[in-house]
């Protein structure tokens, strides 16, 4: 079974046992990427300027959530499945073998395709699925 972060739920990923916990956890998440994101930083040979925080939106954890378990259906067809018709910008991260998202995270910022996606300020907007290992991170602009 696929999770999607956020409104799904996290329970097991981190432990969550419970609603309130499973809330905290989505928290952490964004809080961990948003951090990042406050932050001015070198993705590869670029050098980024910190980026606005992310807001988690449910639709697009479910469209990623999607991707996750079926990595061959397109990201498109994966957003328009949740429901999301109108976007300016689209962008997903994926990574497969990690078993936490801050391996995952730390993956994505090691790349420096995914950084400067993850650093990008036009995006505002994110959701976050998993499946087994692979982590798909996707992030919009309205």
């Amino acid at each position: 079974m696929f999770r999607a972060l956020y409104p799904l739920g996290l329970l097991g990923l981190l432990g969550a046992c419970d609603l309130r916990s499973e809330r905290s956890a989505e928290q952490h998440l964004f809080d961990r990427v948003n951090r990042v994101r406050a932050q001015a930083r070198s993705c590869g040979s670029a050098t980024m300027d910190k980026a606005g925080p992310l807001r988690m939106d449910p639709r697009l954890a479910q469209a990623a959530a999607l991707r996750a378990a079926e990595p061959q259906r397109t990201v498109t067809a994966a957003v328009r499945e949740s429901g999301l018709e109108k976007f300016d910008a689209l962008s997903e991260s994926q990574v497969r073998g990690s078993k936490t998202f801050d391996t995952a995270l730390d993956a994505w910022l090691a790349d420096q395709a995914h950084c400067l996606n993850l650093m990008n300020d036009r995006f505002v907007r994110a959701g976050v699925g998993r499946h087994h290992d692979r982590w798909v991170l996707l992030m919009m602009a309205p």
